[in-house]
């Protein structure tokens, strides 16, 4: 059965969220991840987890992504915890290109083979919501996480 609340979020965080990158390997192209809030990284030490985001309480988040800053050859990794769960971790391929990465939640809209945007779910949360991110190297500010989220 189905109610109301199942199609605009809330209800039920995801034990899992499964979609092109969550299995690794993969990168987005950069005209998907211009959509929502900039979260620069701060200072990374490579392949070690940094709090990007950090929520305390209930919401939905319609967009996250992970995102690079710069051209400089790398991987990055994100790992978004629900409530408690890890419901997402990955890491993508290598890439050389600015504002490239991964997708965790919402999809990227081609038109032609071009990125021309987004498109938006509706994940909730009703305790707590944490996105972690890394890169492959030891820098500042050169990869973002992308949101979109509310807070009830």
């Amino acid at each position: 059965m189905s109610n109301l609340s199942s199609f605009l979020g809330g209800g039920r965080t995801p034990s899992s969220i499964v979609n092109e990158y969550s299995s690794g390997g993969a990168s987005a192209l950069n005209g998907a991840l211009t959509a929502g809030r900039t979260i620069l990284s701060g200072a990374l030490t490579a392949n070690t987890l940094a709090t990007a985001l950090s929520i305390t309480g209930s919401g939905i988040i319609s967009f996250m992504a992970v995102a690079t800053m710069d051209a400089a050859s790398k991987t990055v990794r994100a790992r978004l915890t629900l409530d408690g769960v890890v419901v997402f971790d990955a890491t993508s391929n290598t890439i050389v290109n600015t504002s490239n990465g991964i997708i965790v939640i919402g999809a990227s809209i081609y038109t032609a083979a071009t990125p021309s945007g987004v498109a938006l779910r509706a994940i909730p949360f009703n305790a707590s919501c944490l996105l972690q991110i890394a890169s492959s190297l030891t820098e500042t500010d050169k990869i973002a996480a992308k949101v979109i989220y509310e807070v009830n």
